[in-house]
């Protein structure tokens, strides 16, 4: 009997042991309760979170919301004044016949596009949109236009004297918006613009 009971009771603790063992290693797996998707240290609600849009929805404020209206208003008269110095240029570059029309009416197309750039981040409209060259949406500079290209017209003197006074004008323009649009993007852009008409300035002044 003592044999017998000896031998019970090494496989009842072996059992024990076997038990305590599988309890241990459940404790270890990840379970739908503590842990999802195999991702240790990620609970359920973790993952629920990040599979269901609607548990964290990603709101991004418009870029427009971070621009006044003057500052809206201001953005796309730069766009126009760009396209301005472009359009005219392209008048008198054969009116003239002075290529250096030609090479800055190209840096005026640059300049145009990247404050159209500009637009398109901050979500502002286009004025320039649909407009066919010399037609302007601002009637002060549909009428500058119009001006110019008729002083422009009569000699090549007359054409130099135009494009220096658009330069001077878009200078002026761009000293005084800047100080209104502080966002470092928009100051950038700015201030290429600003060096590059300091240069056209140069070349028409030769």
């Amino acid at each position: 009997m003592s044999g017998t009971w000896r031998i019970a009771t090494a496989g009842a603790l072996v059992c024990a042991a076997v038990a305590m063992a599988v309890v241990a290693a459940r404790s270890d797996d990840p379970t739908p309760g503590t842990v999802g998707a195999g991702a240790p240290g990620v609970s359920s609600g973790q993952v629920a979170e990040q599979a269901s849009p609607q548990a964290r929805p990603q709101e991004t404020p418009s870029p427009a919301a971070t621009l006044t209206t003057e500052q809206a208003a201001a953005l796309a008269y730069l766009r126009e004044e760009e396209k301005l110095a472009r359009d005219v240029y392209l008048v008198l570059s054969g009116t003239s016949g002075d290529r250096r029309f030609t090479m800055i009416g190209r840096s005026e197309q640059q300049h145009y596009d990247m404050v159209g750039g500009l637009l398109a981040t901050y979500g502002v409209p286009d004025p320039a949109l649909g407009r066919k060259p010399g037609a302007f949406t601002d009637p002060a500079l549909q009428d500058a236009y119009d001006d110019f290209v008729q002083r422009g017209s009569v000699s090549r003197e007359a054409a130099l004297a135009v494009g220096r006074e658009i330069e001077r004008m878009d200078l002026a323009d761009l000293a005084e918006r800047r100080a209104g649009l502080p966002q470092p993007d928009i100051q950038a852009v700015v201030d290429r613009l600003a060096a590059g008409s300091q240069r056209h300035l140069a070349a028409f002044s030769r």
